[in-house]
């Protein structure tokens, strides 16, 4: 069986952060799964809805990482239906994602299959993050 990792961001506006956080987490496991937020799971994160639609922010993804499986995320907060379903070996998380960190420890009882969550930490979180890059004349990979 080949191990399996999961990831899990908005990806709204897929950029050098992006791609690098992508990269390493594919680097622990042959098989990459990404699981791309809903539009009102970004608003109850993140106060505001993403710029492009959850459809083109998976499209722009698959085309991007052609080997992935990418996945909508849930309808609703720590479900964990995408965690459950493809029962990955690992979990990589952002920098940025400490509060989803903390919710997969708290149910990690949930997840016997789980071997690992990692934090992906240096991926110049100063420079690459989306809120910083919004503001930046960057790199994207996407079309409009």
């Amino acid at each position: 069986m080949d191990k399996k990792v999961l990831i899990f961001g908005t990806f709204d506006g897929l950029h050098d952060g992006h791609i690098f956080f992508i990269s390493q987490a594919k680097k622990v496991a042959e098989n990459l799964i990404i699981c791309v937020a809903r539009d009102e799971i970004v608003f109850t994160i993140k106060n505001h809805y993403p710029k492009k639609s959850l459809e083109n922010r998976m499209r722009i993804l698959s085309e991007k990482f052609t080997k992935a499986i990418i996945l909508a995320g849930d309808e609703a907060l720590q479900k964990w239906s995408a965690v459950l379903e493809h029962k990955p070996e690992i979990i990589a998380l952002g920098y940025d994602q400490m509060t989803l960190y903390q919710a997969l420890s708290k149910d990690r009882e949930l997840f016997p299959f789980l071997k690992d969550i990692i934090i992906i930490k240096d991926h110049r979180g100063q420079e690459l993050h989306s809120s910083i890059l919004n503001y930046k004349n960057i790199k994207k990979y996407e079309n409009t």
